[in-house]
């Protein structure tokens, strides 16, 4: 099975799993204060970058596909992003409730089990699980940009992605242009999506690029660390240029002798979904129990810490998961 994959995209969504946890390990530690100047810019620069660069890779998975009818695509998409959700949002939500999260819960089981969905749809039981809403709207649009965008030349699309960064350039520049506010926040992840595309059918497997995007990249990571532009316009681009540099890098790379880092790298990728959905639980286990521990020399190195071990620790449990197969992958959202 793995042999039939596109490392360069199991690459592209290995790094955005890592770039995730960091950001929440370093978010949860309140270093996202800007008190912490150039720690809480940098952290911002690179971590920040996940989640786009998340839906940059599902727009180069997605998107390139034969149209399917659409009710074998929600059938198939809806099933692998929502049954998962659905079963460990539950579980953050048991949890929520024993932990004292909920002001209104006074042990009343029928309560619970009534508030439950509308703490679901209003995304109550965990601020994070926003992904899981935005990437159902994005589901929910993609036969209709498969049919578009295959019926379009590559010069129309470079066209589509040029107004959408001209937009993104006013959101940050000119916010208070009124045609703005017919624009939602959709417009900045849809416009990486679509870019996703782009990028896998007109721009990869080109060495050359790799290397400029890596140039790119690195420029981009000052920008949004030495100024405050990141979360409206460096994050976006960023995330494309970083799907960009992992979609050219060499198919030699790594090397045969070097085979088991790229079955470690396509595992994070298969494993990424239960990571994303589980990974603020184990964050939140760890800091209650080592945070009062953190000294001030410390705390700015603790994601760095953090981030590898919790990821290891999922690598681990996954692929025990994986080799039981007591329960179907796809239950708890490995590829």
């Amino acid at each position: 099975m793995l042999q039939t994959r596109n490392w360069n995209i199991d690459l592209a969504k290995a790094l955005a799993m890592l770039l995730v946890v960091m950001q929440h390990a370093w978010s949860m530690l309140g270093l996202d204060d800007p008190s912490y100047g150039l720690v809480c810019g940098v952290y911002r620069a690179v971590s920040t970058v996940g989640v786009p660069l998340f839906i940059f890779v599902s727009g180069a998975l997605l998107l390139p596909r034969t149209p399917e009818p659409l009710k074998v695509f929600y059938k198939k998409r809806l099933n692998r992003l929502l049954v998962p959700f659905l079963l460990f949002a539950s579980l953050m939500y048991i949890v929520s409730l024993f932990a004292g999260q909920y002001d209104w819960w006074n042990g009343d089981v029928k309560m619970a089990l009534l508030q439950f969905l509308p703490s679901l749809l209003e995304n109550k039981i965990n601020i994070l699980h926003w992904f899981v809403h935005m990437l159902l709207v994005i589901y929910l649009l993609t036969p209709f940009l498969q049919r578009a965008l295959s019926s379009l030349s590559q010069c129309e699309i470079e066209g589509i992605l040029l107004v959408w960064m001209v937009g993104m350039l006013l959101r940050q520049y000119y916010p208070a242009l009124n045609v703005l506010s017919y624009t939602s926040g959709l417009w900045k992840y849809l416009g990486v999506y679509i870019a996703g595309y782009y990028v896998i059918q007109y721009r990869a497997g080109k060495k050359r690029y790799c290397y400029f995007g890596l140039v790119l990249t690195v420029l981009l990571f000052l920008l949004d660390a030495l100024t405050d532009c990141a979360i409206h316009l460096g994050v976006p681009f960023t995330a494309v240029i970083m799907g960009f540099v992992c979609l050219n890098v060499p198919a030699s790379f790594p090397s045969p002798s070097q085979s088991r880092m790229r079955c470690i790298i396509t595992n994070f990728s298969r494993y990424s979904y239960t990571i994303y959905l589980l990974h603020i639980l184990v964050i939140r286990a760890i800091y209650l129990v080592a945070e009062p521990y953190f000294t001030d020399m410390l705390i700015g190195w603790i994601p760095l810490i953090i981030t590898p071990l919790i990821m290891s620790a999922f690598y681990l449990a996954c692929t025990l998961y994986d080799k039981t197969k007591w329960l179907p992958n796809n239950l708890i959202g490995i590829g």
